[in-house]
């Protein structure tokens, strides 16, 4: 059995690089530009309300429904209503493919075609795009700064760290990079921004800011005029940070599941039968993801464990508690390996994953106290 995290990372197969990983991604209708040619996609295999899966690969079911209930969320964490959004063709290729629909060495795009958006990506659920498909839906072209600060984020596959310094200057002058190839510091940095309206001022700051900023802008016309929007001037929302890191969002969904005589658990993904679980099935690899909550009302310590595959922990919201290893939010449990985490009064989202279709195997949270 391999681990389907990368060693000591937590990882899963399709998150690998996380914030990283951005830094080859194109925003459709960006600076970068994609090709999106109709030739050789191939069929459209699910449908749901707001988005459709396409892939030559098995797509399991529910992949669709927990795809647009992420979306969904996510645009209303951002004050969008479920009306403004377009709806969403989701393109799962091989990453031979992307090629023609991405810029040159892009790993995944999302742009907008026709009368909604297209996403291009290798995974079965591209988060980082999915944020890039709900801005399309509302805004116009916005700086990089924004655009991908606001898709880094919101993308919880891999939740991270974002310990950025940066003075108030050099954060305006960002706002001047026409495209995120040229500056990479433009999702960190942009995405520390965002973290931190939202964490001082509230959906409705950021909301306003998209509003009032240009797709091209100078430095001193977006110092100027981000307190009208934000209500902090750039030196003051830094100031309230106080150099503290920001983190990547984790948004959960659905209900935390019951303890049961001092345990939790749950059952890991076994196959597409599942109708919580998102993954694929091609000749050459299997990948099922599932993710359920519980709520902690003890403070402690816990041991997080797992029969099969791997599993992780992680804070829900906007709380960045240092769960994982170095640059990670999320802890990592594997097969045999249990993990001991301390947790806080609050909702978690646990993730099992696995690469077969193993069934039976069992999650656990236990307090370790």
């Amino acid at each position: 059995m391999r681990n389907i995290f990368y060693p000591n990372s937590g990882l899963r197969p399709w998150a690998a690089g996380a914030v990283v990983r951005t830094i080859l991604v194109c925003l459709g209708v960006g600076v970068l530009g994609c090709s999106s040619p109709d030739n050789d996609l191939p069929p459209i295999q699910l449908e749901g309300e707001l988005i459709r899966y396409a892939s030559n690969a098995e797509i399991c079911p529910a992949t669709v429904t927990e795809s647009e209930a992420w979306v969904r969320a996510v645009a209303g964490a951002l004050q969008i209503d479920d009306s403004e959004l377009l709806p969403i063709t989701y393109y799962q290729l091989q990453a031979a493919e992307i090629a023609d629909h991405c810029p040159p060495g892009g790993a995944a795009c999302a742009e907008i075609s026709g009368q909604g958006i297209a996403v291009y990506a290798t995974s079965p659920l591209n988060k980082h795009e999915l944020v890039h498909a709900i801005h399309l839906s509302v805004w116009d072209r916005r700086p990089p700064l924004l655009e991908e600060g606001l898709a880094t984020v919101f993308d919880d596959e891999l939740p991270q760290w974002l310990p950025v310094q940066v003075d108030p200057e050099k954060l305006a002058d960002l706002v001047e990079v026409e495209s995120a190839a040229d500056d990479i510091n433009v999702y960190t940095v942009g995405a520390y921004m965002t973290y931190w309206i939202l964490f001082e001022q509230g959906a409705s700051s950021v909301h306003a800011l998209w509003d009032m900023v240009e797709a091209e802008m100078s430095a001193s016309g977006f110092s100027e005029m981000f307190p009208g929007a934000v209500g902090l001037t750039l030196e003051e929302l830094l100031s309230a940070a106080d150099g503290m890191p920001a983190c990547q969002i984790t948004t959960c969904l659905g209900a935390p599941l019951p303890w049961t005589q001092g345990i939790w658990s749950m059952e890991g993904p076994g196959g597409c039968g599942d109708d919580r679980v998102v993954g694929m099935v091609t000749d050459e690899v299997e990948i099922y993801l599932k993710q359920e909550l519980v709520e902690i009302s003890q403070p402690g310590t816990y041991t997080l464990s797992t029969e099969f595959g791997a599993a992780s922990i992680v804070a829900c919201g906007q709380r960045c508690s240092g769960l994982g290893a170095g640059a990670f939010t999320a802890a990592a449990a594997f097969e045999d390996q249990p993990v001991e985490v301390v947790l806080e009064l609050g909702v978690y989202r646990v993730e099992a994953q696995s690469v077969t279709k193993s069934t039976g195997f069992e999650l656990q949270l236990i307090s370790s106290g």
